[in-house]
This record gives structure tokens, C-alpha cells and sequence, in this order.
């Protein structure tokens, strides 16, 4: 029920990511918010990976250690998205 779970969150991540790229890619605003969602792509894919493709040998240091890169690399597209969002 996990995979299933992870792999349609990926694929709404995916679709959301399309959507709003294809409405305006040239806005800037599209373009950063396409990296957060390819980033909130990629970590779901690396729980995908850990959940459903870890060995029974494997402790989950690199599943960690993605976690953790991506999360910065997410709170670093979010915090570009606030900066350049155009304000009221």
C-alpha cells in the first residue's frame, strides 16, 4: 500500500510540475516553482527507492543522506520562490 501510495504522490508531483511550467514558462515564478516540485519529485522517488528496493543488508544512510540534501536543496527553492513571488 506504501508503493502504491509514493508512486501516485510522484506522479501528482509530476503532473503539478507540468501544469504549472506549461502555463507560462517563461514567468520566473514557474521556473523556480517547477524546481521545488522536481525536487519534492525527487524526494519521493528516493523514498520509493528506500521502501521499495532497499536490500535486507541496507541501514539507510544513504536514504538519509539524500533525504537530508534534498530537503536543503527544497528549502533553498522555496526560500527563491518567497524571494521573487510578486507581492499584492
Amino acid at each position: 500500500m506504501l508503493l502504491l501510495t509514493l508512486t501516485l504522490t510522484l506522479l501528482a508531483v509530476l503532473a503539478l510540475r507540468f501544469w504549472v511550467f506549461a502555463m507560462a514558462p517563461g514567468r520566473r515564478e514557474n521556473q523556480v516553482f517547477a524546481a521545488f516540485t522536481w525536487l519534492a519529485a525527487l524526494w519521493v522517488a528516493n523514498d520509493l527507492s528506500f521502501w521499495g528496493f532497499h536490500g535486507p543488508d541496507s541501514d539507510g544512510t544513504d536514504w538519509a543522506r539524500n533525504a537530508f540534501l534534498i530537503s536543503v536543496g527544497l528549502q533553498l527553492a522555496f526560500l527563491a520562490f518567497t524571494w521573487i513571488f510578486p507581492r499584492p
